[in-house]
């Protein structure tokens, strides 16, 4: 029967790719969970001849740990390309904000 695979991965580089798998695969798990998408947890191994009985194995992790989403914002150009939060063409209105005081809770009258 085969050697488990298992078994040979937790004495690649003298224990640390094993180490490694795990920490990594952690942060991955950690990150979709955070986010809401997906990962992936890459193990590439290298095996190449070596004498007449022998096999050289090195690997490579790679990770795509997901991102939060930063979002965008909604910005309004002018004529010269300028770019501005609220829209240039429009004309602002003269609001004020309106305090308890200032009301009539009955009626919603504005007082002042």
């Amino acid at each position: 029967m085969a050697r488990q695979f298992g078994d040979v991965l937790r004495e690649l580089a003298g224990g640390s790719t094993f180490e490694q798998l795990t920490t990594e695969l952690t942060e991955v798990v950690v990150a979709v969970k955070e986010t809401g998408s997906a990962g992936k947890l890459t193990l590439t191994l290298d095996i190449k001849p070596n004498g007449a009985h022998g096999v050289e194995v090195s690997d490579k992790i790679t990770t795509k740990i997901p991102k939060e989403d930063r979002g965008s914002t909604l910005f309004f150009t002018d004529a010269e390309g300028s770019l501005h939060r609220r829209d240039p063409r429009q004309q602002k209105l003269p609001l004020r904000q309106v305090g308890v005081e200032d009301h009539d809770p009955e009626t919603g009258e504005v007082h002042g």
